[in-house]
């Protein structure tokens, strides 16, 4: 369950919210609320009918190039840019409100809703979903809910362009009815592993409905009425349903096109005039170079799980190694090999193992010696691979600072790192290594 926005005062849960994000993240209209046994939402969907029989699905691309371009065309898309859409919002205890939705290709939302003086803000930046109130202040949306957000922003306001270089899977499913027509359907994937599934209009080729999420996070929205607008179509009517939830009425009012938003526009606000990026950064730095002197006083175990595998990715071998680990100075580790697959070394491989690792102590102590005289080696390969904060602090490029609640702990200053989306596709890997690392109370040795 997505704990998002809380609507107490208007009668409902923290779901009504939810629904509320999902249905401006489509930029849509929702229809008048109706009655259960009235709403469009009810319809049934169907794997067995006449109409079905003379239908052969088709492959999940072909299914989205028909979706373009009954919206308007790939060309028409790609050129919309940014759009600001402006309207009214009803829930079914008659309280209204009004609302302002930005859009931006590829997969960036932002939503202000306010009822009389309460307001509230939700968004995608296209790194993190996220979610602020006037009572609770800005929060980051993370775990499955997070990642299911930011999928359903690449849906929405990148109308499903460029899957793969978003990291995007796409999969045919049988043809089924809906509302009396045949569908497609495609199920969209994330390399984060989240998923949901498109409905898609056999006659037109239109987004008919969109399931998102499993279980009590899930949400099943309908689209009718589409419409021309800037050039391309828009749905004018959408029913959402949820287990448990109220009727919403959405209705646009205008959707005007923008040239450009801020940078920063779409990311959480900060609102925190107490937060010093600069004093939190050299925090940082001091607290993690109190950790690395703590963590050179301890020696520990460290189990290494080796799985081979096979062409199909299959586990073919596994090979278990434990090693007795001792921290040296200047942060380097030498790891000694004491069993392998449950059984202890032979006194031979023992033997052979000890020396290897008293070599590799007295090259660390000469190296550190010629550190310290200004005499480092440049080919120094452990010192090239350490990476010290200090210099992951200089690489990285920081920015929407503020201070949240996280998983609903006690406050906390996060920092966001910029890192671009990559489209290189994941295959399996002939083997795979975990370790898990217990520590242990003896006081390093040099021995």
């Amino acid at each position: 369950m997505l704990p998002c926005l809380s609507l107490r005062r208007f009668g409902f849960g923290h779901q009504c919210w939810l629904w509320i994000f999902g249905s401006f993240l489509l930029g849509l209209v929702i229809a008048p609320a109706q009655s259960p046994a009235q709403a469009p939402a009810q319809a049934s969907v169907q794997t067995s009918a006449p109409a079905l029989r003379s239908v052969k699905s088709l492959p999940a691309p072909k299914v989205v190039a028909r979706y373009w371009a009954a919206l308007g065309g790939e060309k028409a898309l790609r050129a919309a840019g940014a759009t600001t859409l402006r309207g009214t919002v009803q829930t079914v205890a008659s309280e209204t409100g009004s609302f302002t939705l930005d859009r931006r290709a590829p997969n960036q939302l932002r939503l202000e809703l306010t009822f009389e003086d309460d307001r509230r803000c939700l968004g995608t930046s296209g790194t993190s979903a996220w979610v602020q109130t006037t009572r609770d202040g800005a929060s980051t949306l993370v775990d499955d809910i997070g990642r299911q957000r930011l999928l359903e922003g690449w849906m929405l306001a990148g109308h499903m362009l460029d899957a793969k270089q978003q990291g995007i899977a796409l999969r045919s499913l049988p043809v089924v009815e809906f509302a009396g027509q045949p569908c497609y359907r495609v199920v969209f994937t994330s390399r984060e592993r989240a998923t949901a599934t498109g409905y898609f209009a056999v006659d037109s080729g239109l987004l008919v409905r969109l399931e998102s999420g499993e279980g009590a996070a899930r949400q099943v929205f309908q689209f009718a009425d589409y419409r021309l607008v800037n050039g391309r179509r828009e749905p004018y009517t959408l029913t959402l349903e949820a287990s448990g939830g109220p009727a919403l009425t959405l209705t646009v009012q205008e959707a005007i096109p923008v040239t450009s938003f801020a940078a920063n526009h779409f990311d959480i606000p900060t609102g925190d005039p107490a937060l010093d990026v600069p004093a939190l950064l050299t925090r940082i730095a001091q607290n993690q170079k109190a950790l690395d002197e703590r963590v050179t006083q301890y020696t520990y175990t460290l189990t290494e799980t080796i799985r081979r595998l096979d062409g199909d990715g299959r586990v073919k071998e596994t090979e278990v190694k434990v090693y007795e680990v001792y921290p040296l100075t200047g942060g380097v580790r030498a790891r000694k090999l004491v069993a392998v697959n449950g059984k202890p070394l032979s006194p031979s491989e023992a033997e052979k193992e000890q020396r290897r690792v008293t070599k590799f102590i007295e090259e660390n102590e000469e190296r550190q010696q010629k550190r310290q005289s200004g005499k480092a080696d440049e080919n120094d390969e452990a010192q090239r691979r350490r990476l010290a904060i200090s210099q992951f602090l200089r690489a990285c490029e920081f920015y929407n600072p503020r201070r949240e609640n996280l998983r609903g702990g006690r406050s906390s200053s996060a920092i966001f790192v910029h890192a671009p989306a990559t489209s290189r596709p994941m295959t399996p890997r002939k083997s795979s290594r975990s370790s898990s690392a217990r520590s242990g109370s003896t006081p390093k040795t040099r021995k």
